[in-house]
């Protein structure tokens, strides 16, 4: 309903947002791909209007994304909506050896992190 906000709504278009961006695309793009006008897509992505159920279930395929990530839910594999992109953009990557150098791209920057967070907890102790 226009005009009307509920949480499960600002959720959803902001997982819209953050899919649509990650692929680089515009509100235009993105609507095509569900077959929606770029306004539409607007009104869902701010949160004023509730994605029907049948656009719902066309986004994990437009989106290469579990539904739980628009959900902002854990999937099957207690993945949450961050590790369940990673993945994703992971798997977009066609080439095996661009895919490969991505991974260990991201292993070593996400291992530097925890180094990173676990010496700063040591400290604070």
């Amino acid at each position: 309903m226009p005009g009307r906000t509920d949480p499960t709504s600002k959720i959803v278009g902001e997982q819209m947002q953050r899919a649509r961006e990650s692929m680089q695309l515009d509100q235009s793009e993105a609507g095509a791909r569900i077959g929606i006008t770029a306004a539409r897509w607007g009104s869902y992505e701010r949160g004023e209007r509730s994605l029907p159920l049948d656009k719902l279930r066309l986004l994990p395929r437009a989106f290469h994304r579990p539904v739980t990530f628009f959900l902002r839910m854990p999937d099957e594999r207690g993945l949450e909506a961050p590790e369940q992109e990673i993945i994703s953009l992971e798997r977009a990557i066609k080439d095996s050896n661009l895919r490969q150098a991505a991974l260990e791209i991201t292993a070593r920057q996400l291992q530097a992190q925890v180094t990173f967070y676990q010496r700063e907890f040591e400290r604070s102790r």
